[in-house]
């Protein structure tokens, strides 16, 4: 079998690795959890609502405090846009059940119940 130049041979390297995963710099994982962080916190911020003195309470996530109308307090961990971020991230999807045979066997086993219940129902076999 004839070898291929080595020219080809690189090539078709660089081109599989360009075309095989997308490749993400730092930069763009870095903005995208920045810009969830910026979400977060204006979520916190509208849910906050005002003090007593009509001011909007505000939530600085750089210095992890909330300014109040008695002052600049200590943010709980709970409304950190950092730490709410951080425990959001691996979060899996729950598991959804497995689908029956027959998609309707519930339904029918339920109706079926319910007319044996019902003074009023006859029940007539519906299979």
């Amino acid at each position: 079998m004839p070898s291929l130049p080595v020219a080809v041979t690189v090539k078709r390297g660089l081109v599989r690795a360009a075309a095989g995963r997308q490749t993400r710099t730092v930069h763009d994982w870095s903005d995208r959890f920045t810009s969830k962080r910026d979400e977060l916190a204006a979520h916190f911020n509208r849910s906050l609502g005002e003090d007593a003195d009509g001011k909007p309470i505000r939530v600085d996530r750089k210095r992890k405090t909330v300014s109040t109308s008695v002052g600049d307090l200590p943010i709980s961990p709970i409304m950190d846009p950092d730490f709410k971020e951080a425990r959001r991230r691996y979060n899996q999807p729950k598991p959804k059940p497995q689908k029956t045979t027959a998609p309707n066997s519930g339904v029918k086993e339920r109706l079926r119940k319910k007319l044996l219940q019902n003074p009023y129902g006859e029940y007539h076999n519906i299979d």
